[in-house]
């Protein structure tokens, strides 16, 4: 058996893995058995997610993309057991936004290695600075989040740590999708564009359940409900195998095997 068939084979088994689980934990959730069991193959499979992410930094290369990849995942893990297994919902949505910080980091990182599709590379590339990007960037984040803060002021807010992380969470969310959506038209890979589109596939599907999860449970915090409770129920149904389709994407993009032009 050749060394790059065992590199080749890992993510399939990953990917089969995943599915399975994803079809054991979704049946357990529809049909409202063993809830026990159905929270520990969600955790299971953020988990392997993580580990797959460990492996590629010994199969492929250990680089600053894939460690930032790792390190995502690793705060992923920690968001995944406050929301699974504790009540700590503020510090799940804080190791969120760790997360998107180093979703954030990666992008940045694709943007300074980026080359126009005909070789020409651009002066704004040429001089982009990755340290200077996520200054600023967090700096607007930061404004952005002490909005709730200045709203407590006036009216009070239940929940104000949460809705302060919420908001510099979905932002910076909604800030890398737009970032990823940019720079694909101009990135090109040596070898296929297939790890840069399951990235962007992934960040969008946390977009998709990112903000149907706030319909569903940020009014909960001031006494509205906006779904009736079976719907609701549906809702939630839906968003937890969409958010590990995207995990499995976002942790396939490190299966990149060549550097980005520069």
């Amino acid at each position: 058996m050749r060394y790059e068939d065992d590199i080749d084979r890992l993510p399939r088994s990953f990917a089969v893995v995943e599915i399975l689980l994803l079809i054991v934990f979704t049946v357990l959730d529809v049909f409202q058995w063993v809830p026990v069991v159905s929270d520990a193959l969600k955790m299971l499979s953020v988990v392997l997610c993580f580990i797959f992410s460990i492996s590629l930094l010994f199969s492929i290369d250990a680089e600053n993309d894939r460690i930032l990849l790792m390190l995502s995942l690793t705060f992923t893990v920690v968001a995944a057991v406050l929301v699974l297994f504790t009540d700590y919902y503020a510090f799940a949505m804080l190791a969120c936004c760790l997360v998107q910080e180093f979703h954030a980091a990666r992008i940045f990182q694709m943007k300074k290695s980026l080359v126009r599709i005909d070789g020409r590379i651009d002066a704004l590339y040429r001089n982009y600075k990755v340290r200077n990007s996520m200054f600023f960037m967090n700096l607007l984040l930061l404004l952005l989040a002490a909005i709730p803060v200045l709203v407590s002021l006036f009216v009070e807010l239940p929940e104000l740590p949460l809705l302060c992380a919420s908001v510099f969470y979905f932002v910076c969310l909604l800030g890398n999708v737009l970032r990823m959506f940019k720079i694909s038209r101009d990135i090109r890979l040596l070898d296929d564009m297939r790890p840069l589109r399951a990235y962007f596939a992934g960040i969008l599907l946390h977009v998709l359940s990112s903000i149907s999860l706030f319909l569903v449970l940020l009014p909960e915090c001031f006494g509205v409900t906006l779904f009736p409770s079976e719907v609701a129920r549906i809702v939630m149904l839906v968003i937890q195998p969409i958010y590990l389709i995207g995990l499995v994407c976002i942790t396939f993009s490190g299966c990149r095997k060549q550097e980005f032009y520069t």
